[in-house]
């Protein structure tokens, strides 16, 4: 009978000693190197910012989104009002999501085109002049003074004054009045244009037909004469040099005369100054001169 109770005993010490130690397994343990880790907190898992993602979309603003989801703006420029030469355009940005902003285009400003004389200075009034933009056709006008003593008495036809005598004035004539060239017209009609640039006397008068019969084919049965202009570059050259004024209209012109290579003689040229109002100025006399006048007015 003991040994029945002692077998007992000893069972149920063993089975006591089981029940602990399955306790002992459930409890967390405060010992570091025996606590279990979560795989959640392993910092090589999971956390790897290039991991899933494409680096280079990312940063892409065209892509429409961020790194976060939220949408970036993509914006498409488009010209809705030209600039003008002097009003401001509108430049419009707009994105795909219907937002827009706009940006004023700055004006041209004008595009002129070079000076054009409107009215020729002359020595006793301003000219005028205007330029025009290409673009807009805008004018701009300002007082201008250039040339005033070359548009106030210089005469192209001038060679022939100063170095012909006999027939001077048929040949000035024929390059001065292209209306009158290269058919037949009334000799009293050429005789009319010079009396507004010259004294014509009698005598003028019949040295000119003299000269004309044989030059131009002048027809002392019909009047008529047909001037030709030869050319004048065999007369020489003329420049004007100065100018002084004498007394109300009356002026002295000073020409430099060239009749061949390196000569140089001056003429001074007394005239009545017409062309302010709008007529031919009238010549009253041709001298040479030795030297110009101290007082002399130059452009």
């Amino acid at each position: 009978m003991k040994k029945i109770v002692v077998l007992f005993l000893a069972l149920a010490m063993l089975f006591s000693l089981a029940a602990c130690a399955q306790t002992g397994d459930n409890t967390p343990s405060n010992d570091p190197t025996t606590a279990p880790q979560s795989g959640d907190n392993n910092p090589t898992e999971g956390t790897d910012p290039t991991e899933g993602t494409d680096p280079t979309k990312a940063t892409d603003p065209t892509e429409g989104t961020n790194p976060t989801g939220e949408h970036t703006h993509s914006y498409t420029s488009t010209v809705t009002k030209e600039a003008a030469c002097m009003t401001e355009g509108i430049m419009t940005y707009t994105c795909s999501c219907s937002d827009s902003y706009t940006e004023a285009i700055e004006v041209k400003g004008h595009f002129y085109s070079d000076w054009e004389i409107i009215v020729p200075a002359l020595i006793d009034r301003d000219g005028e002049q205007k330029k025009t933009c290409t673009v807009c056709s805008h004018t701009k006008t300002s007082k201008n003074s250039d040339n005033a003593m070359s548009n106030s008495f210089y005469d192209a036809g001038m060679p022939y004054l100063l170095g012909m005598n006999y027939g001077a004035l048929l040949e000035y004539a024929s390059f001065t009045f292209p209306e009158y060239t290269d058919k037949p017209v009334a000799i009293t009609t050429i005789f009319a244009a010079l009396s507004e640039r010259f004294t014509i006397t009698e005598d003028d008068q019949n040295s000119m037909k003299e000269y004309g019969e044989h030059r131009f084919g002048y027809d002392a049965t019909t009047g008529n004469i047909t001037l030709h202009d030869y050319g004048i570059s065999g007369m020489g050259s003329a420049e004007l040099v100065g100018y002084v004024h004498n007394s109300g209209n009356e002026y002295s012109t000073y020409y430099a005369y060239c009749p061949f290579a390196d000569v140089i003689v001056y003429y001074e040229v007394k005239l009545v100054y017409n062309r302010s109002n709008n007529k031919p100025n009238k010549y009253l006399s041709f001298e040479m001169v030795d030297s110009l006048p101290d007082n002399m007015m130059t452009e």
